[in-house]
């Protein structure tokens, strides 16, 4: 009996061993379960975040993708206004087509297409008025000032004929008088009209200063009647001329004294005084003769051959 009880307590021992082993075995599996979980667990919540901040991302990617579409319609309405604006060659049927590009079936915004289209046609039309008023008004000023600067140039070749023909006149004068001092022995007469033709030329003078003003002024004339855009101040500084002492010689003429001749004697050259030209020098228009001796009672008869 004390064999059967320590056989059956030997088996107790082995039996109570092998639980023990197995209690150990399930206590490290339950330690891997619980590792696997935690691991588990961990990796669910970063998953989980990771969707999170992805679904972020979507909403944000949502937001411009749609904002960009809303400028893109945006845009279209624009261009849609632009074209229906700047193309005057569209009938009903384009404008209907262009009016609803990128609204499809929308009225309120093919309607709001147009409205701004109109608005803008509107604009323009107001500008292009606003300007066209200004160069109007710019036009009529230069036919004005036109006006009045050929005005001023008719006065001016009005005065230029005016002088040329008072020198043209003086001229005459001046070659019959020289034509009676050929007759005259006395030398006070050529003086005279020596003196008269230096203010002759002196006026001659003045009349082609004159005369290249009116040509000046004529190019400007010519110029204005082109551009319509000469101001009349250019010629308003010209100044009519109306008294022929106020004109400004443009060359100094010498007046020298006479210097004495001798008589002359028999078989000498005698001379007839001539003009003087505008620098001052004498120009030798006179004549000169030529007596022998037995002549002597002819040269003092001969009237170019005066003392």
């Amino acid at each position: 009996m004390a064999l059967g009880l320590g056989s059956a307590l030997e088996r107790k021992e082995k039996e109570v061993k092998g639980l023990n082993q197995e209690l150990y075995l399930s206590k490290e599996q339950v330690k891997k379960e619980v590792e696997l979980k935690n691991e588990a667990l961990k990796q669910q919540t970063s998953m989980q975040q990771l969707l999170h901040m992805k679904s972020k991302e979507f909403d944000k990617l949502t937001l411009e993708c749609l904002r960009l579409q809303e400028r893109n319609r945006a845009l279209d309405k624009e261009l849609a206004a632009v074209e229906l604006v700047s193309d005057l060659d569209l009938d009903e049927k384009d404008v209907l087509k262009i009016a609803a590009l990128g609204n499809g079936a929308d009225n309120k915004d093919t309607i709001d297409v147009l409205r701004t289209s109109l608005v803008m046609s509107n604009r323009n039309y107001k500008e292009l008025m606003a300007k066209y008023n200004l160069l109007e008004q710019k036009e009529a000023r230069h036919s004005k000032k036109l006006e009045k600067a050929r005005g001023k140039i008719n006065k001016l070749k009005t005065k230029v004929q005016e002088l040329e023909t008072a020198v043209e006149v003086k001229n005459t004068e001046v070659l019959r008088a020289l034509k009676a001092s050929k007759k005259t022995r006395g030398g006070g007469f050529i003086q005279h009209g020596v003196n008269q033709a230096a203010s002759d030329r002196k006026k001659e003078t003045s009349v082609l200063g004159l005369s290249n003003l009116v040509e000046a002024l004529g190019s400007i004339t010519g110029t204005c009647a082109d551009t319509a855009k000469t101001p009349a101040a250019d010629i308003a500084d010209v100044v009519i001329i109306d008294d022929d002492e106020q004109v400004q010689p443009m060359m100094n003429i010498r007046n020298e004294s006479p210097i004495p001749q001798q008589l002359p004697r028999p078989g000498d050259a005698c001379f007839s005084g001539g003009l003087l030209g505008p620098d001052g020098t004498n120009r030798y228009l006179g004549k000169w003769c030529k007596r022998k001796h037995k002549n002597r009672t002819a040269i003092a008869q001969d009237p170019s051959c005066t003392s």
